[in-house]
Formats: C-alpha cells, structure tokens, sequence
C-alpha cells in the first residue's frame, strides 16, 4: 500500500518537473532528464522517510 502512494507521488512530482521545464522551453531530452532525476529523488526520499517511520 505504502509502495503504492510513494509510487504515486512521486509520479506526480516528476510530472510537476516536467511541466515547468516545458514551460521554460527547454527540449525534450532535458524535460525527461528533469522529470527522472526529480522522480528518483522523491522516491528515495519517500522510500527513506518510510523506513525510518518503520512502515516498510
């Protein structure tokens, strides 16, 4: 359940990314960059925050 909600939000953050790098007008290869790292990031942080919570 949890894995779902971190999943998920950080979807949602990465989407964010990439809508303000659209917004900017940068191009394609660093909108997806963008989105990845900022996916990534918010799920380690989630995924941390969820370990150290003892959720996971």
């Amino acid at each position: 359940m949890w894995l779902l909600v971190t999943f998920l939000m950080s979807l949602v953050v990465a989407l964010f990314a990439a809508l303000l790098k659209t917004k900017d007008g940068a191009k394609t290869t660093a909108m997806i960059t963008a989105a990845g790292v900022s996916f990534a990031g918010a799920m380690t942080l989630c995924l941390t925050t969820l370990v150290a919570v003892r959720l996971l």
